[in-house]
């Protein structure tokens, strides 16, 4: 990509038939919309002479086709639709003369054959057909052969199975489309053909370790003891999951936790360094709770250990003769009573992949034909083509289709190509396969009937966006908890990955979650949301600023967490005060309330006038960041992040460089709840001259 424009906050691009490129700009309307803010801006090349985009409607019908041989892209379009309005007989013929002239430009030869197909209908389909034996337009007229399901008389699927080995990939992905546009089930096997995906295509998931050990949800005063065997783990994450109220403190405790070595001799972790910690809000401590107060159990009683709040993450690295871990958990005294966890000992992070990246960080082309192959035969119902297919050579993209079949036929067809399935090796695979498939059956999306939502920020989990159980789905369970029990462990631990790929719960299976914070069935709840510790964090900044414009906020709040956030350390509210950052006395006089919150949330996207951050680099090597307070012809001076004032001579600098960023860093916000946020932005928005 080449920047060779900036525009504040661009909402669209267009051009017109003389060439002149337009461009809308948002420009500070804020997330719900500003109608005094915005401007559009009009560009043309530098020598570039103007020439008037004549008026269609007076034109003739010859001067309108031999527009469609423009350069202009919007010109051929704008005559396309003139000559589509105009009633012409014959008018046709001349169109369809430029699709075939092998002269004219293919972009000129294209928007004639869909203006002809568009004038003629199904009686374009005979010139079509000639159109598709040159190579030069035959995916386009594939394509105008089956644009219309209404418009399909005597197109034969044998012109469209014989493109499927066609040496352009682009008339073998249109071939595809077309079949299942077609309807004809016959051309099942031909599409069966294209539709395994090419070695490597679909990476199998990694088999995910199942945890050494997850709790059931604690709640109030009940504390659970682990005694876990994490024998050859050279690694072991302590996970606390918030329990699903969402409201609660969730401040949490491992208490008294223990290595235990083969020889029965314990090392308190407390005495060890863990390699990370993270959590949903405070700090992971050591013989305190997250809030900095001593640590004791729920009962009050005090103890030792290690005290954070969910979600937390906490990685020790273990030594070879570590055989156990030993600890009681549960929440701590500071929660009050208040929060529901589940924890959790892994030798991963539960739902983390083995690779760094996952497969789709990878463009993968080859996967394109195969996918649109299967979108195709889904069309076509080709439900028992499938089902026969299984267990041969195109067997892989006959699973892949059938994936997406919610039929009892279907269903009952797996399980019977699952029995029937050989003893040895390939039969072992085929039934992992069909088992696979299956678990991917058991659910299916609900119908939105407009009482939840996914907000701005999509649901990456998948296979669905909201599960529903269908009238196979018993079965299902019944089958794979079936299978499950005559497992080996190695077997189920793959059925497990499974299970959690697809996010199947089957009780009496035990299966890693995918994700550790993420809720079934969200509902619009502002009040949860607004009491919710740590949501600010888990929350997109357009459903940030739409939530809190339900919320009043409570400036008295805001002015205590403005404090307790650390915001005076960089800004000051009084003229009296040094000023170290952007002054705050009078930012709700300047900004509106949206854009304080933005500025919070995304500092970096509009930088307050004199505040960017620059990086000045001395000749000897030394280097400031932050902002020139003042500027001289001797030298400058830059105040760090701290409000520390240093003056450099300007001879002492050897390079000066702006930077695309604020000093302030994001995530200052993520701790706190909706209400709290609402709190701050009201404060700040009093704060006027």
């Amino acid at each position: 990509p080449e920047d060779f424009i900036k525009l504040s906050q661009i909402t669209d691009a267009d051009v017109d038939g003389s060439g002149r490129l337009y461009l809308g700009a948002w420009d500070g309307a804020g997330y719900q919309g500003n109608p005094g803010k915005g401007f559009v801006e009009r560009v043309v090349p530098k020598g570039w002479n103007y020439k008037p985009f004549p008026d269609l409607k007076k034109l003739s019908a010859k001067d309108l086709v031999a527009l469609l041989k423009s350069d202009s892209a919007k010109a051929r379009q704008a005559a396309q639709q003139e000559l589509l309005a105009r009633p012409a007989d014959g008018l046709w013929r001349e169109v369809a003369a430029i699709a075939v002239d092998k002269a004219a430009s293919l972009e000129s030869r294209v928007a004639a054959l869909f203006t002809y197909k568009q004038m003629r209908g199904a009686e374009a389909n005979e010139g079509l057909l000639k159109l598709a034996a040159d190579p030069a337009v035959r995916e386009w007229a594939l394509r105008g052969l089956t644009d219309r399901r209404t418009q399909l008389d005597g197109v034969p699927i044998a012109l469209f199975t014989d493109a499927l080995t066609d040496s352009n990939p682009r008339v073998r992905a249109v071939a595809a489309v077309g079949l299942g546009r077609l309807g004809k089930v016959e051309a099942a096997e031909s599409l069966l053909a294209v539709a395994n995906p090419p070695a490597g295509a679909v990476p199998a998931a990694p088999e995910a370790a199942a945890p050494v050990f997850e709790s059931t949800v604690i709640r109030g005063k009940e504390t659970v003891e682990i005694d876990a065997d994490i024998e050859g783990l050279k690694e072991v994450y302590l996970v606390v999951e918030d329990g699903g109220d969402g409201d609660g403190k969730d401040h949490a405790g491992w208490f008294e936790p223990v290595l235990v070595d083969e020889n029965g001799k314990g090392t308190p972790l407390t005495k060890m360094k863990w390699a990370s910690a993270k959590q949903g809000w405070g700090k992971t401590l050591r013989n305190k709770s997250c809030d900095g107060s001593p640590l004791a159990d729920a009962d009050g009683k005090a103890t030792t250990g290690i005290g954070t709040h969910a979600n937390s993450v906490i990685l020790f690295n273990t030594n070879k003769k570590a055989v156990r871990l030993r600890a009681r958990v549960g929440l701590t005294a500071s929660a009050g009573g208040d929060g529901s966890v589940k924890f959790i000992v892994a030798s991963q992070v539960p739902g983390a992949s083995a690779e760094a990246e996952g497969p789709h960080a990878t463009p993968n082309p080859a996967l394109i034909i195969p996918h649109l192959a299967v979108r195709a035969l889904i069309s076509l119902k080709a439900d028992t083509a499938g089902l026969a297919a299984v267990g041969g050579p195109n067997s892989a993209g006959a699973l892949w289709a059938l994936r997406y079949r919610h039929t009892p036929e279907v269903v009952d067809g797996l399980v019977a190509k699952y029995e029937s399935a050989s003893a040895d090796a390939v039969g072992e695979a085929l039934r992992a396969q069909i088992l696979d498939t299956l678990i991917r059956l058991r659910n299916r999306e609900a119908d939105y009937d407009g009482s939840w939502w996914w907000s701005t920020r999509p649901d990456t989990r998948g296979p669905y966006y909201k599960l529903a159980s269908w009238e196979r789905s018993e079965a299902i369970d019944a089958f794979v908890k079936m299978q499950w029990e005559a497992a080996t462990p190695a077997r189920k631990n793959a059925l497990a990955a499974s299970l959690a790929k697809h996010r199947v719960e089957i009780p009496g299976i035990q299966t890693v979650r995918t994700d550790v914070a993420a809720k079934d069935e969200p509902k619009v709840d502002l009040s949860a949301i607004a009491m919710a510790k740590g949501e600010v964090g888990k929350m997109s900044i357009e459903d940030i600023i739409l939530a809190v414009g339900e919320v009043k906020g409570d400036a008295a709040l805001g002015e205590k967490l403005f404090t307790q956030q650390g915001c005076v350390a960089c800004h000051t509210t009084s003229k009296d005060q040094p000023l170290k950052g952007p002054f705050m006395g009078h930012v709700g006089s300047i900004l509106s309330r949206d854009q304080i919150a933005e500025s919070i949330l995304k500092p970096s996207a509009s930088i307050s006038q004199g505040f960017a951050t620059v990086l000045v680099t001395l000749k000897d090597k030394t280097s400031l960041v932050g902002f020139v307070s003042a500027e001289t012809a001797d030298g400058i001076e830059v105040r760090d992040i701290a409000g520390q004032v240093k003056a450099v001579k300007g001879d002492t600098i050897a390079s000066r460089q702006d930077l695309p960023m604020s000093m302030m860093p994001e995530g200052l916000a993520n701790a706190l709840t909706i209400e709290q946020f609402a709190g701050l932005l009201a404060y700040l928005q009093g704060m006027k001259e």
